[in-house]
């Protein structure tokens, strides 16, 4: 009789670790889609798993994925098992994909395996690879400080290398501060394209060469610069204290041209974050700007000069006939422990007429942490667009928190997933009103 309920009872298990087995085959099948979004949702239900089953189970799926499922896969693979994770990772670097192998190698290397940065060089001196792929790799690797792959990194900082090569090899050079890198980035001093130049001058600035200032505020003024290569200049010059002032008048007067909303956006952070006071009347006209997330950008920097805003400026805003404004002043007022935006916050998120404003508005709302955002919340659930929904599961989840704090939450137990169907997604939602209208009131 033992035998037999001994034997049952293995049985019981090994169905129960095939159907886990079944479940993460399936999750990580998501890898594979061409769906941003199927994709993006696989990653954030494998990166709750902890599985010493689901690293075997990447090794057979990370090779049919596109780059960026695969880079999600190893993402997920770093938060397994140490033992089982390194393991995986150690067989990828012998994998087909260039990317895989160098990308599997980076990681180890920062583990702590130093002995990867081989396979790290070998795909960097690979010729056969197209540029977009080679400025891949560099992004992969960036921050190594091994000597090899620093060298590596260099080769590919000619004038002649596409610009999208320079770019990811300049980041490279930032991001390991390589000193050793200094003449070669001076090689691009002349080069044709002026946001290559200006990206060379603030990696020279970062490097220590205060004479590069001069080179990047020229460059500036030549234009060029996309929102990614911004983004880069962004973060280099955020690593330089004190930015020069010819740089940053160069910035203010590319502010007053540009037309771009994802280059001006980070242009203007630029100059808030480095305390550019002469830029507030520049940065002042934008905070009525359509673009949520340029006004709320111009706002903010605004904030980082003295006197340039006001509670009585901000409550002046809560007027603005555009709503992406009004949200920036509410969130400003709410830090101030001011909730006399709430209502308008909350106006947005039901009514607004742009997506991106409603999706900031859910955003929002996790900061004001009481009872009333709930069930707006709750309701923004099941909105059209998955970018309000994310927004709003993540803010319920901080809201709750703070509501409750003697609580543990854990709302993935609902079975709610921003990316579900809308029957899936609504049967979640009325297990959490049941909960909140149970529990609202009760004394914990």
């Amino acid at each position: 009789m033992r035998r037999a309920a001994f034997g049952l009872a293995v049985l019981l298990a090994c169905v129960a670790f095939a159907q886990a087995d079944e479940r993460l085959e399936k999750l990580a099948g998501g890898l594979r889609s061409e769906d941003s979004n199927a994709r993006m949702a696989a990653y954030n239900a494998l990166n709750r798993e902890r599985s010493a089953a689901l690293p075997g189970i990447l090794l057979k799926v990370l090779p049919d994925c596109s780059d960026i499922g695969q880079y999600y896969g190893i993402l997920v693979l770093q938060r397994q098992p140490p033992k089982a994770a390194r393991a995986a990772l150690r067989k990828l670097t012998s994998s087909s994909s260039v990317h895989l192998r160098v990308t599997a190698a980076a990681y180890l290397w920062r583990m702590g395996d130093t002995k990867t940065a081989s396979v790290i060089v070998q795909g960097l001196r690979d010729a056969t690879l197209p540029a977009a792929r080679k400025a891949l790799l560099l992004l992969r690797v960036y921050g190594i400080r091994d000597d090899g792959v620093l060298a590596a990194v260099r080769e590919h900082l000619t004038p002649d290398a596409a610009p999208a090569v320079l770019d990811a090899a300049l980041y490279n050079v930032y991001m390991a501060r390589d000193k050793g890198a200094g003449s070669a980035v001076k090689s691009l001093a002349a080069h044709a394209d002026p946001s290559v130049r200006a990206l060379a001058g603030a990696c020279l600035l970062v490097l220590g060469d205060a004479a590069a200032a001069e080179g990047l505020a020229e460059a500036l003024g030549g234009g060029g610069m996309n929102a990614a290569r911004m983004q880069k200049l962004r973060s280099m010059l955020n690593a330089v204290k004190p930015v020069p002032e010819s740089v940053l008048a160069a910035l203010l007067g590319r502010l007053e041209e540009e037309q771009d909303i994802n280059v001006l956006r980070p242009i203007v952070e630029l100059l808030g974050e480095a305390g550019y006071a002469k830029a507030a009347g520049a940065i002042r006209k934008l905070v009525d700007h359509a673009n949520s997330l340029l006004s709320k950008a111009a706002f903010t920097a605004l904030t980082r000069f003295p006197g340039a805003v006001t509670p009585e400026s901000m409550r002046e805003l809560l007027q603005s006939e555009k709503d992406a404004p009004r949200l920036a002043a509410a969130e400003a007022l709410r830090r101030a422990d001011d909730a006399s935006g709430l209502p308008v916050v909350l106006g947005i998120l039901k009514d607004g007429k742009v997506d991106s404003d409603r999706w900031e508005a859910a955003r929002v709302l996790a900061g004001f942490r009481t009872a009333q955002v709930v069930q707006p919340l709750l309701a923004a659930l099941m909105d059209k667009h998955t970018t309000v929904r994310a927004n709003a599961y993540n803010s319920l989840g901080v809201v709750l928190r703070s509501l409750f704090p003697y609580r543990r939450f854990d709302l993935n137990a609902t079975d709610y997933a921003t990316t579900g169907t809308a029957a899936a997604r609504q049967a979640a939602v009325a297990k959490l009103r049941a909960w909140w209208q149970a529990n609202k009131d009760r004394d914990w």
